[in-house]
């Protein structure tokens, strides 16, 4: 069980940092602009990993 601890606090970190970015982006360029930002940065990210959806 303690080997799950580190991933655990992994995920929680990463999820904190992209919530934090996302208040960010959503403060600094407002509600509409801010998710079309980050749209086409998911797309542009799915399309540098290349995976197939």
């Amino acid at each position: 069980m303690p080997q799950m601890a580190p991933l655990w606090w992994e995920t929680l970190y990463l999820q904190f940092i992209m919530t934090f970015i996302l208040i960010n982006v959503i403060i600094f360029y407002g509600v509409d602009s801010g998710m079309s930002v980050i749209r086409s940065g998911e797309s542009t990210m799915y399309k540098g990993m290349d995976w197939e959806w």
